[in-house]
Formats: structure tokens, C-alpha cells, sequence
């Protein structure tokens, strides 16, 4: 019983149950035990009986854990059917770990279905991806796809050497220990802040992201303790030793590369970053690449990191290479970014894997397209989505080319109708987030049925990806959102997207702050923004404090601009095709 005790008093316990029973005493009291956030029953064989009652009990409303590791559980398939049904019943959990078991095709199918619920949660979800067959991992890639904020991979252990120190503080050398082993430890029950599309997910939530300059896309994040962190929308991750500091800036690799002779050797493999950390803090980053190794053409030895240095650039040999990621152990940082040695007997075809971004203008009338044939880098997402959102273009999601495609490959794109499209020829190349990216425009007109878009290559023909529009596909923007889940991704607020013209058109601040005091603001807070001595001052302080706004504060803070400035907000509107999210 003394296991069960520990349960109740800790927020979070292994447990090593021995039989069906001990299970079921174990998961019944995980429903009314609601500071048990994490649990690790890795190791320990359970049965279908078992996975029943537990996922019963994850289902239940009473249950509040966030993060469950079933390591070398022996599960199989038929596991998977209860899985699925707590991905799918708005559970809290928002991380899983399901390596080692043998799931199959089958099984990681019904997860999928799980994942594709509305009401999931999940965030994190660990699998063995190697066994999988390729139209399963390009499910997966999909589901991706869809939501950005869900990270699916294989073991993130890594094993790093840490500095230890005894129970006086003294250094004792270093020992070797998977990150897994190291849960950071807290005494206070885990409250969900609310995420934006910047922010990385780690141990405990997700965690801000300060944008420096959004134009240069510098960023700013505090880890607030050990343990791995990833960026979906970056495709960063980091597993940090201790609370830490990070800067992120991104890099054009012509800047660096086209002054040494590796552009001749090497082809970009990923985006160029620049990094800055506090020195030990980073056990291990991982850096995203777009090489596709399920082909078998790549060998993994060919992959180096570029370190770009005052004296030159240094070549570093990863700690290992995975589908998506090359890992670093006990990084240095300058401009760091993954390349790949060509080989004479490859040539130039090396494979990667790519994705199509569909962007429509929010007009219905007259229907406009852009479409996007790029590597599959995040960081580059990103940058088209916001420079696709600054037009006032929304992108459709669809999945992403099944086969691998070629760097450097030219592509024809055509429709089931006549449809002018300018350029019909696309070339696969790789460009650096801040530089522009080469796209389609196509011209629809007005949509009053389907249209299927090819994507083909020149050299062969062969069919590459298509995709099937539909005019349900272009739903208008509504001048008010009513309501938006709090997990579900949205366009900008209006106060976001419109925050530089506010800060230097409002004229008069003060109504705007007897409007928001005790709605938005404390007393405070209110009196710390009056008493800057200009009104741009005091809408930068006021702006200063918007990273903690939820959308109803948000909401309330365009309610009022509206009553205070309304000819400023109506202009606003209109330039920004009449459109405004809200809360």
C-alpha cells in the first residue's frame, strides 16, 4: 500500500505494478487523485485487461495526468483501439510515450484516428518509426502536417555527459544519463498558459517565446528548467541541463556558404541558425533537416554541421542522424546549420522531402491561389505564412507529396480546368526564410466547383502530388469569431495583427485606459501607463504587457479602440480586407 500513499501525496510517480489487480487499484485511484500529473510505467508488461482500466480511467473527468510513459509495455495493435479513444475524448493528457511496443501499421492507423479528433490534446507523442511502412509514416507526416503543434518522433533520449556535484556542491566529474531519467521536479499543480504558434513545448507546457524582430526572426525563449523543449513552428528542439536563455536568429546561407569551397562539395541540408546560449546549459540541440532517408540512396556519414566562425567554417560530425533531425551533444554555437556531402557516384539527386503550401485570397468572388512547392523545413512555413497573412491570404491544408523529391528539379503544375497559372514551372530549391520564395499564382475566378491541382515531374511525368479543391475548401472570415477552442490554432487577433499602426496613429490613450482598467488592466498596470510622458510611450507600455492577454482581454481591448478611435479602426478594417478575429 505504501505505493499508493506515494501516489496521493506526489504529483508525479513510477509505479511498478505485479498483477491485473494492482493495476486496477492503481488506475481507479488515478481518477480521484487528480495531482498526479505524470506517470511512468515503462518496463512493466501490461495486459489487454490492464490497458482497458487504465484508459477507462484517463477517460474519466476526475483524472488530470498530463504525461504518460508506457515504454516496453508489450503492447500490440490491439492496444491501440483504447489508446485512441483517450486521444479522442478530450483527456488532459498531452504527452505519450509508446516506444518499444510492437504496434504495427494497424495500430498506429487507430492512433491516427485518434489524433485527428478535435478534441485531442496531445501534444508530444513518441513511436518507433523505423518498423513502420511508408504510406503509415506519410500518414503520420500528414497528421503533422495538419497540426503543427503535434510533435511525433522516435527516442529523444539522448545519452550526454552532465556535470554532477555531491551534496556540498562540488564538482564530481561528469556521468552519462538519458534526459528521461531526469524529470524535473515541482511542487505546485501544473496550470495550462495559454499557447501561441511561437512557443516551444517542454516538460511542462508550452513555453513564450519573445519575438525580438519579427522582420529579422530573432527570437527569445527562458527554459524554465531541465528537460527537452521543441518549437513546431521553428523545428527546433533543445534538451537543456538546467534553466536557460535562449536567442534563435535565422541566417542565409549564401551570406556564408558562397565564401568557401564547400558549396561546391556540400548541398544545404537545412536551415542556417544562429544560436546563442549560455555555456553547459545545452545538453543536446537538434537541428531539422529535409534529407529523406527511408530511399536508402543517403548514407547518414555524410552529414556534417557547418559552425561558421570569425576564422572560418568548421565541419562537425553529429552525435547521430534521424529522419528529420541531426543531433549535436554538448553543442558550441556560431551560424550552425546542416549540410550533406555530395557524392560523385549520387550526384546532385539526393532525396528530401518536401511539402505544397495553398494559399487563397480571402475574396470569394474572385479566387486567387498560391502555391508553394518547398522543402519540408518549418522555419520556412513560417515565413510564408506570415508573408501569405500580411496579403490577407489563408492557406488550405492538404498532404504533402508522397514520394521524395529532388533538389535542384524542375516541377510542372496544372489544373482539371483551364486555369491561367503563371508560372507553370517550378523549380525545388532551397532559400533561406528571410529571402522570397518562388510560387505559383493561380487564377480561378469565381469557384462554383472542384478543381484538382497536379504537381508532375518535367523530366519524367510522373505524378508527384495532386491535391482536390473544393469550394467548401474557401470559407469566408467572419468580421467576429464568436468563439475559438483554446487549443485550436487562429489567425492573428486584430490587436496583433495591427499593433505597429496602433502604437503610432491612437491619439488619445487615456479614455482607451478607463475603458480597460479592471477589465485588462490593474490598478497597476494602469497607473504605470499614464505615467509615461508621450502617447506613443504609453502605447508601447500598454503593448508591453499583451504577451499575457488572452483573446477575451484581446477582444476587450478592440472593443474599446472601437468606441475610442473608431474612424482609425474602421481604416484599419478595410485595409485589412474587413476582417477581425476575435475572441
Amino acid at each position: 500500500m505504501n505505493h499508493i500513499y506515494q501516489i496521493s501525496l506526489s504529483l508525479r510517480s513510477r509505479w511498478t505494478p505485479i498483477t491485473n489487480a494492482t493495476c486496477q487499484v492503481l488506475f481507479s485511484t488515478l481518477e480521484f487523485t487528480g495531482s498526479l500529473e505524470v506517470l511512468d510505467l515503462s518496463g512493466n508488461p501490461l495486459s489487454y485487461c490492464a490497458v482497458q482500466s487504465l484508459c477507462r480511467t484517463l477517460r474519466c473527468p476526475g483524472c488530470q495526468l498530463r504525461i504518460l510513459w508506457l515504454v516496453n509495455c508489450g503492447l500490440t495493435s490491439s492496444h491501440c483501439e483504447d489508446l485512441a479513444s483517450v486521444l479522442s475524448a478530450s483527456s488532459s493528457l498531452t504527452e505519450l510515450d509508446l516506444q518499444l511496443n510492437d504496434l504495427g501499421d494497424h495500430g498506429v492507423r487507430q492512433l491516427c484516428k485518434g489524433l485527428r479528433n478535435p478534441a485531442c490534446k496531445l501534444r508530444i507523442l513518441w513511436l518507433d518509426l523505423s518498423p513502420l511502412s511508408d504510406p503509415v509514416i506519410m500518414e503520420l507526416r500528414a497528421l503533422q502536417a495538419e497540426n503543427p503543434q503535434l510533435l511525433i518522433s522516435s527516442t529523444w533520449k539522448p545519452c550526454v555527459m552532465i556535470p554532477t556535484k555531491n551534496p556540498e556542491g562540488k564538482g564530481m566529474g561528469n556521468r552519462v544519463t538519458s534526459f528521461k531519467q531526469q524529470r524535473p521536479q515541482s511542487d505546485h499543480k501544473h496550470m495550462e498558459p495559454q499557447a501561441t504558434e511561437d512557443d516551444f513545448w517542454g516538460p511542462t507546457g508550452p513555453v513564450a517565446t519573445e519575438v525580438i524582430d519579427r522582420e529579422k526572426n530573432l527570437y527569445r525563449v527562458q527554459f524554465p528548467g531541465a528537460g527537452y523543449y521543441h518549437c513546431p513552428n521553428i523545428g527546433l528542439c533543445f534538451v537543456v541541463t538546467r534553466e536557460a536563455t535562449i536567442e534563435i536568429g535565422f541566417c542565409a546561407w549564401s551570406q556564408h556558404l558562397d565564401k568557401t569551397p564547400l558549396q561546391e562539395s556540400h548541398m544545404v541540408a537545412g536551415p542556417l541558425f544562429d544560436i546563442k546560449a549560455e555555456q553547459g546549459a545545452v545538453a543536446a540541440v537538434f537541428l531539422p533537416h529535409f534529407v529523406d532517408l527511408r530511399e536508402g540512396q543517403v548514407d547518414t556519414s555524410w552529414f556534417r554541421v557547418a559552425h561558421f566562425q570569425e576564422h572560418g567554417v568548421v565541419l562537425e560530425v553529429p552525435a547521430r542522424v534521424e529522419q528529420c533531425y541531426t543531433v549535436l551533444e554538448n553543442p558550441s554555437f556560431s551560424p550552425i546549420g546542416v549540410l550533406l556531402r555530395i557524392m560523385s557516384a549520387v550526384g546532385h539527386l539526393i532525396p528530401i522531402t518536401s511539402v505544397t503550401l495553398i494559399y487563397y485570397y480571402l475574396n470569394l468572388q474572385d479566387v486567387t491561389l498560391h502555391l508553394y512547392l518547398i522543402p519540408n523545413a518549418e522555419a520556412i512555413q513560417k515565413a510564408i505564412d506570415e508573408q501569405e497573412m500580411r496579403f490577407q491570404f489563408v492557406r488550405i491544408h492538404k498532404p504533402p507529396p508522397v514520394d521524395s523529391l529532388y533538389i535542384g528539379s524542375r516541377y510542372i503544375v496544372s489544373a482539371s480546368k483551364n486555369l491561367e497559372i503563371i508560372p507553370k514551372e517550378l523549380e525545388l530549391c532551397y532559400r533561406s526564410p528571410r529571402e522570397s520564395q518562388l510560387f505559383s499564382e493561380i487564377y480561378v475566378g469565381h469557384m462554383d466547383s472542384e478543381i484538382k491541382l497536379k504537381i508532375t515531374d518535367k523530366k519524367t511525368g510522373n505524378l508527384k502530388w495532386e491535391a482536390l479543391l473544393n469550394p467548401g475548401d474557401l470559407r469566408p472570415a467572419q468580421p467576429m469569431i464568436p468563439a475559438v477552442h483554446k487549443d485550436a490554432p487562429a489567425l492573428l487577433h486584430f490587436v496583433d495583427q495591427h499593433r505597429e499602426q496602433l502604437v503610432a496613429r491612437v491619439t488619445s490613450v487615456d479614455p482607451l485606459l478607463d475603458k480597460l482598467h479592471g477589465l485588462v488592466l490593474s490598478e497597476e498596470e494602469y497607473e504605470e501607463v499614464r505615467a509615461e510622458t508621450t502617447t506613443q510611450k504609453k502605447m508601447r507600455k500598454l503593448f508591453s504587457s499583451s504577451r499575457s492577454w488572452t483573446r477575451a482581454c484581446k477582444e476587450q481591448v478592440y472593443r474599446a479602440l472601437k468606441e475610442t478611435h473608431p474612424h482609425l479602426i474602421m481604416e484599419l478594417l478595410e485595409q485589412s480586407g474587413g476582417v477581425s478575429v476575435g475572441s
